[in-house]
């Protein structure tokens, strides 16, 4: 999961492929800087029956330059 920004939520399946959640983790950075509402965060999140169990920064910080990250805590 991701909530790159207010007014976007993007889902999808755990998946071990690495290039394919490199490829999710780009879509959330790019929606977290596009501006069309404010910023959340360009983390990932995984999900277990509607908690967040954990997040993953490592994807948004190679597409995001730091200056323009946002807190995920």
């Amino acid at each position: 999961m991701a909530v790159p920004r207010r007014g976007f939520l993007a889902v999808t399946a755990l998946d071990t492929n690495v290039e394919r959640v490199h490829t999710f983790g780009a879509v959330a950075a790019t929606q977290f800087q596009g501006g069309e509402s404010a910023p959340v965060t360009p983390a990932l999140f995984t999900v277990r029956n509607g908690q967040i169990t954990g997040a993953v920064d490592v994807v948004a910080r190679a597409v995001v330059p730091p200056e323009q990250m946002v807190p995920t805590s």
